[in-house]
């Protein structure tokens, strides 16, 4: 465990003394640059998580061996993962559903109608007809209504 320490140690030691140089670099990566970038990635849902395996690591500690709640706590990370990993709104949507068929169920349908914009069979809309333009006489001379006239 020591060893650990004093290398990390002197890894810091190396980028506060020579940052610009390959190694301070190569470290600058390690150490500061890609755990910024994990760490800003991070979401709520994540902290949430990290927090509730953390409390329920504490509780482990302080619990006795045969205590109820060390053994329930036990599976939270396993509870953790799997609130995680459920899109609660299709969960939501599932319910709601089952319970509006469990009310027309229950009803047997009297007061449950479903107005929808659908018309009867038969009631079809009937097509409007064009009528042709009256053709103009054979007389060029005349105006439509000029053949009509009777002198």
């Amino acid at each position: 465990m020591t060893a650990i320490i004093t290398t990390f140690l002197f890894c810091w030691l190396v980028l506060a003394v020579a940052p610009r140089t390959a190694i301070g670099l190569c470290l600058h990566r390690w150490l500061v640059l890609v755990p910024a970038a994990r760490l800003s990635a991070l979401s709520r849902a994540d902290a949430v998580i990290g927090l509730t395996v953390l409390i329920a690591g504490i509780v482990m500690l302080c619990c006795d061996d045969g205590s109820a709640a060390r053994l329930f706590v036990t599976a939270v990370p396993d509870v953790a993962l799997w609130v995680s990993a459920v899109e609660w709104s299709m969960v939501l949507d599932t319910i709601v559903a089952v319970a509006a068929a469990i009310a027309a169920w229950r009803s047997r349908g009297d007061g449950v109608r479903i107005s929808l914009p659908l018309r009867r069979a038969g009631h079809y809309r009937r097509r409007r007809t064009i009528r042709p333009r009256r053709s103009s006489p054979a007389n060029d001379d005349e105006g439509p209504h000029d053949a009509a006239r009777v002198c």
